[in-house]
This record gives C-alpha cells, structure tokens and sequence, in this order.
C-alpha cells in the first residue's frame, strides 16, 4: 500500500487525483487498524507457547487485513492500473509478490 502512495508510482500507474485519495484515504485506515490490532500487544510477558499462539493470531489478522485492503484496491483501479500494479510488485517483491 505504501508502495502506491509514491509519486513515481502514482505516475506510472496514471492515477487519478480522485484514485489517489481514495489510496491514501484506505492506507490510513489500514494503518489504524493494524495500529489497533498491534499496538496493544506485550509479547514479553507471555510464556512461550502463549507468546507461538499469539504470534500466529496477530499473524492471521495481518494477513486477513492486507487481503481486504488488497480487495478494496482493486476497485478503485482499473484493470491496466491493477496489471501494471502486479508486474511492479513482482518487480520489487520477486517470486514473493
């Protein structure tokens, strides 16, 4: 999400002004949800299978909060943004994109 609040990104893409706040609007969310989600947490004072079990749930809800932000990005591009998108993203993230 970062990744499409760069200018040079923004360009390459041609998004609009009203695509681009719509972005930034969503990243702003995200980041307070995940704030949220993981801003409260004190791993340290866990043993060490609550410390596994609480990983793999916070692990679980980051995930499920980037597929839904991935979901709501796709509606606000357009089909050649979200191909473009996806080739920059296997660019910078490789075989992990």
């Amino acid at each position: 999400m970062q990744l499409l609040q760069t200018k040079d990104i923004k360009e390459q893409l041609k998004l609009t002004d009203d695509q681009s706040q719509q972005l930034a609007s969503l990243a702003d969310k995200y980041q307070q949800e995940i704030k949220q989600e993981v801003g409260s947490v004190d791993l340290s004072t866990l043993s060490n299978d609550e410390r596994t079990k609480k990983e793999a749930e916070l692990r679980q809800t980051l995930t499920n909060l980037m597929e839904s932000e991935r979901q709501e990005v796709e509606k606000i591009l357009n089909t050649d943004q979200l191909d473009a998108f996806k080739r920059i993203m296997l660019k910078v993230n490789g075989a992990e994109a």
